[in-house]
């Protein structure tokens, strides 16, 4: 039995902290991967951050060459926010990151592509049309992470785990 999940940072937390520190951050605004590069080595526990750089380039490619292959069904600024991510769903990675590696005991690289799946596919790519296959996402991990068996098992936790209703109440929580 999983344990209860615990919403880990709420968006208004994170507008109130923009707020009071007077950053330069936008909460309307979308921003590319790499400005999250530290964040996302602090939520997935991610001791070379080499890898980490090596699996969001591998995931910006994927995402542009699926860009690519839409390109009659989006318009600029589609593509535009479907490149990048809002504060919001970077409040939502962090969540789902945090319960992967935390509660689902996931390893850091199978987190991150996880997590990115669920959330590009919950709220971008069901929105766009676009979207990208397991194997695609699996992909992203460098060779040396990806094992014999592991695409097998990263297809059954994606569909158990990620329809959890752990999964669902971060995903569509309101918070």
């Amino acid at each position: 039995m999983k344990q209860q999940t615990d919403i880990y940072l709420k968006f208004r937390d994170v507008i109130e902290a923009i707020n009071k520190n007077n950053t330069k951050r936008n909460t309307q605004k979308f921003y590319k991967h790499k400005e999250y590069t530290s964040t996302f080595a602090q939520i997935f526990c991610f001791k070379d951050k080499k890898i980490l750089e090596i699996m969001l380039n591998k995931w910006e490619k994927a995402i542009k060459d699926e860009i690519y292959n839409c390109q009659d069904f989006i318009d600029g600024s589609e593509e535009y926010q479907i490149e990048r991510l809002s504060l919001q769903e970077m409040t939502k990675i962090i969540n789902i990151g945090k319960y992967a590696i935390n509660v689902l005991k996931m390893k850091p690289e199978i987190a991150l592509a996880f997590t990115l799946g669920l959330v590009y596919g919950t709220f971008i790519f069901e929105q766009t049309g676009l979207c990208l296959t397991l194997e695609e996402i699996y992909n992203i991990l460098p060779k040396n992470k990806q094992t014999k068996y592991g695409y097998k098992t990263f297809q059954k936790r994606y569909f158990i785990d990620g329809t959890s209703s752990e999964i669902s109440k971060i995903l569509f929580s309101n918070i």
